[in-house]
């Protein structure tokens, strides 16, 4: 099962610390892997390829939001998607968010067995918000050898009202 949630995430934002770059202990093999699936993510939404974007995300996501805050009892989920459910929300917020730009550096990777944690530093923009240095740990399973995204946490945004 794809759905990972890894109880180091909590530390990262509760401190709200600054990373350097951390992939000690990670394989060659899953370190490019990883980094490949989070590309396919972001090229997806910036060439506008909701099938690209797609490939990168597991058969369950889950997005939720920290609502500014590295308090746990501020936080926010988002979104949670399956089947076709998940397709039309990509094809959507494509189209709708769109166009899309981001920038990011990849500053740790943490993986445990089938699960991994990868947390980047991204700046851009897209039709509703721009962003600068904003922390995102993405959450990612293995199956069958293949990773694939379960979902991500980005604690300097909140839902709209």
């Amino acid at each position: 099962m794809y759905r990972i949630i890894p109880a180091a995430l909590l530390f990262l934002f509760l401190s709200g610390a600054v990373f350097s770059q951390s992939f000690k202990g990670v394989n060659p093999e899953d370190s490019k892997a990883l980094g490949d699936v989070i590309a396919a993510y972001n090229n997806g939404l910036s060439s506008n390829n909701a099938q690209l974007t797609l490939s990168s995300i597991g058969p369950e996501f889950t997005i939720f939001n920290g609502n500014f805050s590295g308090d746990p009892t501020q936080w926010q989920a988002h979104l949670f998607r399956t089947g076709e459910g998940l397709k039309t929300y990509v094809t959507n917020f494509i189209k709708n968010a769109g166009p899309h730009e981001n920038k990011y550096q990849t500053v740790h990777i943490y993986v445990r067995g089938d699960a991994a944690v990868v947390v980047t530093k991204d700046t851009g923009k897209n039709k509703f918000r721009t962003w600068k240095d904003e922390t995102i740990a993405w959450l990612l399973g293995r199956r069958d050898g293949v990773w694939k995204l379960t979902g991500y946490f980005i604690r300097d945004i909140k839902n709209p009202e």
